[in-house]
């Protein structure tokens, strides 16, 4: 059985979280691979985070923004400490 992430009352499969970061992941591959200027990708980048956080006010409440938000600096962390 998957193991499930609770952030605020919104539950969600380890999986999925594991699977998104891997799509993120293979964006920022692809785009190298493909030649695209890195000031361009950071530009899509953040047009996506923006879009996405105007719909995120929409569909999450500012606790589960939170928890998301707590659960993102502790991925920061672990990367810095492999990095290290």
């Amino acid at each position: 059985m998957d193991r499930m992430l609770n952030f605020n009352g919104a539950i969600v499969p380890e999986r999925d979280i594991i699977e998104a970061l891997n799509l993120a992941k293979d964006m920022r591959l692809k785009s190298i691979y493909r030649g695209i200027h890195p000031v361009a990708l950071r530009i899509a980048l953040k047009y996506a985070l923006a879009v996405d956080d105007m719909f995120a006010k929409q569909q999450l409440s500012p606790e589960q923004e939170k928890a998301i938000n707590r659960y993102v600096q502790q991925l920061l962390k672990d990367v810095e400490k492999m990095r290290q």
